[in-house]
């Protein structure tokens, strides 16, 4: 134990964090002032300084985290602008917020779409309160102009949040926008009023070159591309979405490759390699210098600054930069799993509300799994000819990452891509290739006639590629879908990939302990061979069983009392209200229905609801709806 500690030092202080941050966030903490909490900081700092003995200033360390997550975690915390909002409209005040355009709007299928940033908030006649968050913006008609860059007051009662789901089971699209770091929406007929006095009225010179280097891009690729390659292209490049048509993401969800449309360690690794490859003299050198190193990794920050500083870019920026730093300048082996913990701990520290991103989640999810799980395997493996590695070695990197993550995916979309493994296999690398693709166009393209030769074939390589991805999204069962979960259903599948993970622990390593390492031995002290503990095997497999049970027992009894319940709710499509009652396996819909169209829309939206709730009756009742509180 003494020596995980050591080779994972960061493990302690983390958990102390992620503690704190439990306490504030269930109301625990609440409990005690500020006051009682930096006594006990106090005392923690004095006990892990001075205290006697390894076992007392571990506890001392973890215990100075706990107090620093919640002092912390609670004064980065900010309030919530529409519970504000609601306040101030109750007294009659008219609030606005202060926003900023950082970015230049990608034109899309509905519109002009882009992101703001709210810098706080102004009561008529009362003082200005900061407030960060950013939002969502969309702007229809047939040459909408957006807002340049600038600082804009706009009305307070014109930021939206998104609804909540009409239908019991559907995706909370509120809670997830939230985790992706997007508050809400401002309205379409919001009036924008331009700040137009002193320096204030401008925004950083940083986020205008960063705008002028977009709109560069965005022109480059909409001028010789086609616009629905193009919006591709620039998702797959800066992670930037709102130029993408919505029916191409969702077949990118079906096949389970939104990961390539959403910034993260693969858009870093495949940047930083080729930045890397040309720093190392075209891969003559084998590594860079010292300087080349720190030019190196400032392109590879300013590229996570150009994509818009995401949790999982900035996890994976600090991550190359502590890696290579530590193999090319200070010459020494780092672990992923010990680089893993040091990088949440810096990231927890700098930005504690990032924690709640999915970004975050998932990134460090699916890393962990690759550096606990992939390795394992690999060393496993028998002599393999060089295709026949390459496959075993994208499958058990694509299998361990997604084993981590699958509880969240699940609890969060209730569904889950069936053909994920078919699509990272066979289409991953040609995505992956895309983005080499587009940096060598973006970088010849300038060459009157091998630009057009580079930019017309590029064009009708995406062709092919997408229709590639159409065809896996046709295969039957696209998508395995799920009952609702809850957050004990979260807790049992986390028990059941612990045990999973246990079991492999001693079939593959021979040792009980998850974070198998052997201490260091004194010098021609020689072990046998690992011994193998196939009773504790069966105790993880048993462990698993009682856990998957346990989770499936629960799973059943909810979609037992989902099929014979009594449920009332109202569902809004075009401006109608349909009023939906469902009583055991019979379900009402309530309306004024026009035609077989219109029948056609609201079955397309409570289709999921009727396969998960056991309806087996569908009664039409053509009448205006009663409204439900």
């Amino acid at each position: 134990m003494q020596y995980n500690f050591q080779k994972y030092p960061f493990f302690v202080p983390l958990s102390g964090l992620l503690l704190g941050y439990v306490l504030l966030r269930v109301g625990w903490a609440e409990d005690f002032s500020l006051g009682w909490w930096l006594i006990v900081g106090l005392i923690c700092l004095v006990q892990s300084v001075l205290g006697i003995g390894s076992s007392l200033r571990v506890l001392g360390v973890f215990l100075l985290h706990v107090v620093l997550g919640v002092v912390w975690v609670g004064e980065t915390d900010g309030e919530d602008l529409f519970e504000i909002n609601k306040t101030w409209v109750g007294r009659g005040d008219s609030a606005y917020a202060l926003v900023e355009v950082r970015d230049s709007w990608l034109p899309g299928t509905k519109g002009l779409r882009g992101t703001v940033h709210c810098l706080g908030i102004k009561v008529s006649g009362g003082r200005f309160r900061s407030w960060d968050g950013d939002f969502r913006v969309s702007v229809r008609g047939k040459a909408p102009v957006p807002p340049a860059l600038g600082l804009y007051w706009v009305a307070v009662k014109e930021l939206r949040e998104y609804p909540l789901p009409e239908v019991p089971g559907e995706p909370n699209w509120r809670q997830i926008m939230r985790s992706m770091g997007i508050r809400g929406y401002i309205n379409k007929t919001a009036i924008w009023y331009r700040v137009s006095h002193g320096s204030m009225a401008h925004v950083s010179w940083v986020y205008r070159y960063r705008s002028k280097v977009l709109v560069t891009l965005q022109e480059a690729l909409r001028r010789r591309l086609q616009s629905q390659h193009a919006g591709l292209v620039y998702a797959m490049l800066l992670g930037d979405k709102s130029g993408l048509d919505p029916a191409m993401e969702a077949q990118f969800g079906a096949a389970g490759l939104l990961h390539v449309l959403a910034v993260s360690g693969m858009h870093v690794a495949l940047i930083m390699g080729a930045l890397f490859w040309v720093f190392s003299g075209f891969g003559a050198r084998g590594s860079p210098g010292i300087s080349s190193l720190i030019v190196l990794l400032a392109a590879g920050w300013g590229y996570t600054f150009l994509t818009g500083g995401g949790a999982a870019v900035v996890r994976a920026m600090i991550s190359a930069t502590w890696m290579w730093l530590g193999k090319y300048a200070f010459k020494r082996k780092q672990s992923l799993l010990h680089v893993l913990t040091g990088c949440a701990y810096i990231q927890l520290l700098l930005d504690p509300p990032c924690i709640e991103q999915m970004g975050f989640q998932l990134s460090y999810l699916a890393v962990f799994g690759i550096a606990w799980l992939h390795p394992k395997i690999i060393n496993r493996l028998p002599p393999l000819s060089r295709p026949s590695l390459w496959l075993a070695e994208n499958t058990s990197l694509t299998l361990s990452a997604t084993l981590f993550t699958l509880p969240l995916l699940l609890w969060q979309f209730q569904s889950f891509p069936t053909w994920f493994l078919l699509g990272n296999l066979l289409l991953l690398p040609l995505f992956s290739l895309s983005v080499y693709l587009t940096l060598v166009c973006l970088l010849l393209g300038w060459v009157p006639w091998l630009g057009d030769v580079l930019y017309t074939v590029f064009d009708h390589g995406l062709a092919g590629l997408l229709w590639l991805l159409s065809a896996l999204q046709s295969l039957p069962l696209p998508q395995l879908l799920a009952l609702p979960m809850d957050v004990l259903d979260l807790f049992l599948m986390g028990l059941c990939i612990w045990a999973m993970c246990g079991f492999i622990a001693v079939r593959l390593t021979g040792k009980i302990s998850l974070l198998s390492n052997t201490a260091k031995l004194p010098a021609g002290v020689v072990l046998s061979p690992p011994q193998r503990y196939p009773f504790k095997a069966y105790h993880w497999v048993v462990f698993g069983i009682l856990s998957f049970f346990m989770l499936c027992a629960h799973l059943e009894w909810t979609r037992r009392v989902r099929h014979q319940n009594q449920e009332h709710f109202v569902v809004h499509l075009h401006g109608v209200t349909i009023c939906v009652d469902k009583k055991g396996g019979n379900l009402r819909l309530t309306g004024p229905w026009r035609n077989e169209r219109m029948k056609k829309f609201i079955w397309q939206k409570l289709q999921k609801y009727a396969e998960q709730n056991g309806v087996r009756e569908v009664e039409w009742v053509n009448q205006l709806p009663l409204y439900y509180e």
